[in-house]
């Protein structure tokens, strides 16, 4: 992602997203994995409902205040930062 910032990018499938920050952060985990090349990243993501863009659902009757994007949803990548020292976890 470090490479692609500025860049649009897609979403293939149905992306499954959260408005509760503390679920993401749960979602996530702790970014503890033997690989070192892989990391958490916590997207966030500002829709102008203004525009004419993808459909997209808030599913509210979930317990992980969910909202579903549809495939095909493009964004601008913005550059990333470290959220904590200890773990490999993005924001």
């Amino acid at each position: 992602m470090k490479h692609n910032i500025g860049e649009i990018i897609s979403a293939a499938p149905f992306l499954s997203t959260t408005i509760n920050p503390q679920i993401a952060e749960i979602l996530i985990g702790d970014g503890s994995d033997d690989n070192p090349y892989l990391v958490s990243v916590i997207l966030k993501i500002y829709l102008d409902t203004g525009q004419e863009m993808r459909p997209y659902a808030c599913i509210y009757n979930s317990a992980e205040e969910e909202v579903l994007l549809s495939p095909g949803t493009k964004f601008v990548l913005k550059p990333c930062k470290k959220i904590d020292d200890k773990e490999q976890r993005w924001l």
